[in-house]
């Protein structure tokens, strides 16, 4: 393994635009080591509001993990030095969790895991979107190089598909509707804070640059994603090898399940309008065509 310091890479989400696909990416890119789990929820662990649970989880997975035989005796990779998956493995999740260093020893040990050189450790974690600037002020602290990466998709888009894919996974709060645009009034009365919370671009982008330098936050947009033009850009800006993607796969879609009604999704297109005046204001003519704001056509 090398000893030389690499540049981290925080992807700060956003959720449902095209994360999950840039970690796939990055797993076969020569020069960018991404750890054994995609999203390490380690800041949001610390500054984020769900950060209880966030440990709480970790601590269920390792009890599992100890009262089952998971039947691992080999690491993923020789040079892994923590086998993942293991029970050693989610041990050590957990204890990066309570590990309050001011170094960040643990996360900095599991980011490192298996590294083989690569100049870039990336952290994909979308619930990163939802943090303040003393966050990122910390994260910029412990790697005074790191880069930070925000893919924005239509804000509409991105919300239904949000919620879509709420609809299926998350049963415990939608056991008893009956569709998609029940979940939808939810997130209208203010009880899918998840949700709202990672569909304020605004919010984020005014915290990050707070703190961070403008020559080490790249933004994206999901619209223009897949494509070598993009690609190529991103690994400029992160000092690594040109490398095209494969930009048929489908990594998580939630394309088959229910859509909100016309009129559920009028109102919550109505409920973005600032959003879409801030981004039209920050960005211009920079934003995908796709992308139509309330009143200015159909959503």
């Amino acid at each position: 393994m090398s000893t030389d310091a690499p540049t981290f890479l925080y992807c700060l989400g956003a959720q449902k635009a095209g994360t999950t696909w840039l970690h796939d990416y990055f797993c076969d890119h020569p020069d960018v080591h991404v750890p054994a789990v995609k999203e390490m929820h380690y800041f949001d662990s610390i500054f984020g509001e769900e950060k209880r649970a966030t440990t709480q989880r970790r601590a269920n997975m390792l009890a599992r993990a100890l009262s089952e035989k998971w039947g691992y005796a080999q690491p993923r990779r020789d040079d892994d030095v923590i086998p993942f998956p293991s029970v050693e493995y989610q041990g050590a999740l957990l204890r990066m969790h309570t590990d309050r260093s001011p170094d960040h020893a643990a996360y900095r040990e599991l980011m490192l895991n298996g590294r083989r050189g690569e100049r870039v450790v990336a952290d994909i974690t979308p619930a990163y979107s939802t943090l303040e600037a003393d966050a990122f002020a910390e994260m910029l602290r412990i790697a005074p190089d790191a880069k930070f990466l925000f893919i924005m998709r239509d804000p509409l888009k991105r919300l239904i598909s949000s919620l879509r894919m709420r609809h299926v996974t998350d049963v415990a709060p939608v056991v008893a509707l009956q569709g998609i645009d029940q979940l939808c009034e939810l997130y209208l009365e203010g009880s899918q804070l998840g949700a709202e919370r990672r569909s304020t671009y605004a919010r984020l982008i005014r915290e990050l640059e707070k703190v961070v330098p403008r020559a080490q936050i790249c933004y994206l947009f999901y619209e223009r994603l897949f494509t070598d033009a993009t690609m190529d850009a991103l690994n400029d800006w992160l000092g690594v090898a040109r490398k095209p993607g494969d930009y048929n796969k489908v990594i998580w879609s939630t394309s088959g399940n229910d859509q909100p009604s016309p009129e559920m999704t009028r109102r919550l297109h109505a409920t973005l309008a600032d959003e879409y005046a801030f981004l039209a204001d920050r960005f211009g003519s920079d934003i995908p065509e796709k992308w139509v704001a309330p009143g200015k056509g159909r959503p």
